[in-house]
């Protein structure tokens, strides 16, 4: 087959729930258009998602049948679940236009394959922290504040007894 599916969902998912929901959504399509019955959504699709399976299963084409639609599905699952997403921790609420702009970059950057967790901290102060492969890196301005807290506990004190 020459179709590669999970290539097609990451073309413009860039996060792993939101790659897996789209997996589910077309497959429970895929499985009504082939078996005639309809299956039972876990999930409700919204607008963006509903055009994406519906132009998904257009491209798509004959190139999954009723012998093959659950190994295919099952192979895009894993492979999508293998990828290591970038767990990115922001101290606002992002709207989905900038994390669409973030997950294009990010791609552009580190390759087709790549998928970013993005999780809300509101204890972060201007500046975001990230972990990658098990190792955290803070680059907030509350992480700097830690690491000088002493230099800048004692300026402090220097500067209220003069």
């Amino acid at each position: 087959m020459d179709f590669n599916l999970p290539d097609y969902i990451l073309t413009d998912t860039y996060n792993q729930p939101d790659a897996l929901k789209r997996l589910r959504l077309l497959k429970e399509k895929i499985l009504t258009n082939i078996f005639g019955a309809q299956h039972k959504i876990e999930e409700e699709a919204d607008e963006n998602d509903s055009l994406w399976v519906n132009q998904a299963v257009t491209k798509i084409g004959i190139s999954i049948n009723k012998t093959n639609i659950y190994k295919v599905f099952e192979e895009a699952e894993k492979e999508i679940k293998k990828i290591s997403p970038l767990v990115i921790f922001i101290p606002f609420d992002m709207p989905s236009p900038e994390i669409t702009k973030l997950g294009e970059k990010l791609r552009e950057d580190f390759g087709k394959n790549f998928l970013m967790d993005l999780k809300f901290d509101p204890n972060l102060i201007a500046g975001p922290s990230f972990v990658w492969k098990g190792v955290l890196h803070d680059y907030s301005v509350k992480q700097h504040i830690a690491q000088n807290r002493q230099t800048i506990l004692e300026t402090f004190k220097e500067y209220v007894t003069h």
